[in-house]
């Protein structure tokens, strides 16, 4: 395989640091922060992605396929 050589000729005002890049696809990731009190009932990325599969179909009306609304719970109190 031939490797090319390549020179850095691009113009400074083209900063690729702010460059958005979007994943497209079927390997497209999501990346979620969950919260301290949520995450220590999950051990895997697996479990997190089961529970959510389980809540969907619980959520998802069998005639329709529309998510039925879900009822908003309070946010945990933070500790003093």
């Amino acid at each position: 395989m031939k490797r090319f050589e390549t020179t850095d000729d691009m113009r400074p005002e083209y900063d690729l640091s702010t460059l958005l890049v979007v994943a497209r696809g079927p390997q497209r990731r999501v990346t979620v922060t969950l919260a301290s009190d949520v995450a220590e009932f999950f051990k895997s990325e697996e479990s997190v992605n089961e529970a959510l599969r389980n809540l969907i179909r619980l959520s998802v009306s069998p005639a329709s396929s529309t998510p039925k609304p879900v009822r908003k719970l309070p946010k945990p109190k933070k500790s003093a």
